[in-house]
């Protein structure tokens, strides 16, 4: 597969959407933890 042309920009396109994904999903629960913590 690594012979395919452009192999590079996809795995580059690919990572950088995992980043994403992954960032968008920690500020979420970063977001329901705030939500599930409750002030004495």
């Amino acid at each position: 597969p690594l012979r395919v042309k452009g192999w590079d920009k996809a795995l580059l396109e690919f990572t950088i959407a995992m980043l994403v994904h992954t960032e968008t999903e920690q500020k979420t629960a970063i977001k329901n933890r705030l939500s599930d913590i409750t002030c004495p």
